[in-house]
């Protein structure tokens, strides 16, 4: 099975650096937390990261030296400035990720199951302040996966115009590394997507049905709307038989302000 793409990147302006070390509940020594990063469009978007500190044998048990990622997530930790630590008149540093996926984050918000996507990563990547001004700060995703369903979407019993549809990324296991990887289809990560009413004729005419495959690029927008909906949306370019932009709009979760 080829290496199926499920990947994020996000450029911008460090907003927090929540990194942070820690023991896990087995008592194992590790780093781990989030940054938050702020594109061009003010969308924030927080991405997930996690290292053991020290280094496993043939065995698979834990020796006395550090490793890689938290040797780097230490540094990031204790050099990168975010807007919180900014002394007046300084700027925030300018970090890239380019190694992001995306994974499911299921959550309960007053006993209600919310099924959301995260963000997870091991590279962070400082940008250095000479090359700022030719530094785009966005967030871009490719992802592969099968449409699940495509449905109407229906709000108090009023249909309002959107096609909600569902599609399953798919998860994998890899053994070996490089050429020599082998890719094994290991779980599903379900993402809800709303597509506009002004593009849901393109979208059906597109040929899109339940069970197909497919992949999807786009930008990530992340914003508060109105009624207290903090919505994730991704503006799409659905690859299929034809190349068309269509608006997506994925919301990650409600909450009551």
């Amino acid at each position: 099975m080829k290496e199926l793409k499920n990947l994020v990147t996000v450029t911008g302006k460090l907003v927090k650096n929540n990194i942070e070390e820690f023991k896990t509940k087995k008592g194992v020594d590790a780093i781990g937390g989030s940054i938050v990063l702020r594109t061009a469009d003010n969308s924030e978007h927080e991405i997930n990261f996690y290292a053991n500190k020290y280094k496993k044998n043939e065995n698979k048990e834990f020796t006395t030296e550090e490793s890689y990622f938290y040797k780097q997530y230490m540094d990031a930790k204790n050099n990168l400035k975010d807007i919180e630590h900014c002394s007046e008149g300084e700027s925030p540093d300018i970090v890239s990720i380019t190694d992001g996926t995306f994974t499911d984050n299921d959550f309960k918000i007053n006993g209600k199951l919310v099924s959301s996507n995260k963000i997870n990563a091991k590279f962070i990547n400082k940008i250095e302040p000479k090359d700022y001004e030719s530094t785009v700060l966005e967030a871009k995703f490719e992802v592969e996966g099968i449409v699940e369903k495509i449905t109407d979407e229906i709000v108090k019993d009023v249909p309002t115009g959107n096609l909600v549809v569902t599609m399953n990324a798919i998860g994998q296991m890899v053994d070996g590394f490089g050429k020599d990887a082998k890719y094994e289809a290991d779980h599903l990560i379900p993402i809800r997507m709303t597509v506009d009413k002004s593009m849901a004729t393109d979208f059906r005419s597109a040929g899109y049905y339940d069970g197909c495959f497919t992949k999807f690029t786009g930008i990530v927008i992340i914003k508060k709307e109105q009624q207290g909906i903090h919505c994730l949306r991704y503006i799409l370019r659905l690859l299929y038989m034809y190349f068309r932009i269509i608006r997506l709009y994925f919301c990650s979760f409600e909450y009551s302000k």
